[in-house]
């Protein structure tokens, strides 16, 4: 799991940007090249985004550790937009926008997030529908690359011994 430390306090466009990346190749992969080529390795790849953090995580076989962090980190450096996957995103912002307000549960998050945090409540700062439309796919991988130049977390959990993993990061990783 690789943990940056912006979430969508600080850049409310995070939770766009974790939902565009999903539907992404790169630009020598299509999306379905890429995936396929995680899924020979055993392996998945997802995004994810909270208050604080912006995080990708991988799932796969230790075996074929270093091979996955060679497709990852192809990944992090040559992701290519997609304007038709960008339009699936604004397509579901906009049943999420209208379905809002039929959930009292999700009325009450509001109420209660607008008490703890103010102004500052991802529900104030969140981008508005219209927002989402003006929405570009290179504003997104521009986002998507200055978050890697925030500080970020490792997490690895598996039986590869810990100088190896280290290496492998280092190797194939981009880290400033």
């Amino acid at each position: 799991k690789l943990s940056y430390g912006i979430g969508t306090l600080g850049e409310p466009r995070i939770k766009y940007l974790a939902s565009y990346l999903s539907l992404l190749g790169t630009d020598k992969k299509s999306f379905n090249e890429f995936h396929t080529r995680l899924q020979v390795l055993g392996s998945l790849m997802h995004f994810d985004s909270d208050d604080n953090h912006f995080i990708i995580s991988i799932s796969g076989f230790d075996k074929y550790f270093e091979e996955t962090m060679v497709v990852l980190s192809d990944f992090l450096q040559n992701v290519k937009d997609d304007r038709k996957k960008l339009k699936s995103l604004v397509d579901d912002a906009k049943v999420g926008e209208s379905a809002f307000f039929k959930s009292s549960h999700d009325i009450a998050d509001a109420l209660f997030e607008y008490v703890q945090y103010g102004t500052k409540s991802q529900y104030l700062m969140k981008p508005s529908l219209k927002e989402i439309k003006k929405l570009k796919g290179h504003d997104l991988l521009d986002l998507f690359f200055s978050i890697q130049k925030v500080k970020c977390n490792f997490h690895y959990c598996g039986t590869r011994d810990a100088s190896f993993v280290t290496d492998k990061i280092r190797r194939h990783i981009p880290l400033d």
